[in-house]
C-alpha cells in the first residue's frame, strides 16, 4: 500500500475523527474534503493508526484527570473525615466534663 499523504488537512482530519464530535461529513467539509473522500482516508492503515493513537492520548489525559479529580475528592474525604472525629471527641470530652462536675 502507498505511504499515506500526510498534511495540516490529514492530521485535522485525524484528530476529528478521533474527537468523535462530528459527523464524517462534517469532520470532511471542515478540512475541505467531500465526505467519500474522507472515508478513503479513514480506510488507510496509516490514518487509522493516527486516530487510534489520538484516542490512545485522549483516553490517557481524561484516566489521570480523573485519577487527579478522585485524589482530590478523597483528600476532601479525609478532611471531612478527621473533623467530624475531632467534633465527636471533644464533644465526648465536654460530656465527661458534665458528668464529673
Amino acid at each position: 500500500m502507498t505511504p499515506f499523504p500526510w498534511c495540516k488537512r490529514s492530521l485535522r482530519a485525524a484528530e476529528l475523527v478521533a474527537e468523535g464530535r462530528l459527523t464524517n461529513a462534517q469532520a470532511a467539509a471542515e478540512v475541505g474534503l467531500s465526505r467519500q473522500g474522507l472515508d478513503r482516508w479513514k480506510a488507510h492503515p496509516e490514518f487509522k493508526a493516527r486516530v487510534a493513537d489520538r484516542l490512545a492520548e485522549f483516553d490517557a489525559f481524561l484516566r489521570a484527570a480523573r485519577r487527579a479529580q478522585w485524589k482530590k475528592e478523597w483528600a476532601e474525604s479525609e478532611r471531612f473525615t478527621a473533623a467530624y472525629r475531632a467534633e465527636k471527641r471533644a464533644r465526648r470530652k465536654r460530656a465527661r466534663a458534665r458528668k464529673y462536675a
